[in-house]
């Protein structure tokens, strides 16, 4: 019965998943995207017309103090202004608990901020431990 349960919410979650992705092609979305979930590496992208752009840093313990930057320097490249960004991606895991937080903070930060979805939801994303 519990498999059953879990599985059932990983139908709707990847479901979900597929439905944004399909909203965000159809509307041609400016995406913010963010991964803080590896250890030895953060990556922020933007995702704009079907396209990808997605910079990568390797970092040590200083997540927090290299993703804004980062975020500022991909935006500055396209010529874009952070309230140009119409949708905030976040990855929610599996991965570290601090990276996971650090990205999740961020990305709940920005949208709250800028009044847009984040993970195509209204409301904050959540990190997924294991």
């Amino acid at each position: 019965m519990i498999a059953q349960v879990n599985l059932g919410r990983l139908c709707v979650r990847a479901l979900s998943k597929l439905v944004y992705s399909i909203l965000c092609t159809v509307l041609s979305m400016k995406t913010l995207v963010i991964d803080t979930s590896d250890n030895k590496q953060i990556s922020v992208g933007l995702r704009i017309d079907n396209k990808e752009y997605i910079k990568r840093q390797k970092v040590d313990t200083t997540k927090a103090q290299a993703a804004l930057p980062l975020i500022r320097e991909i935006l500055k490249e396209k010529d874009m202004a952070i309230e140009d960004i119409d949708a905030i991606s976040v990855n929610t895991g599996p991965g570290s608990f601090t990276g996971l937080r650090v990205g999740i903070a961020i990305a709940n930060a920005l949208g709250f901020s800028l009044k847009v979805a984040v993970n195509g939801k209204a409301h904050f994303a959540q990190p997924a431990y294991k």
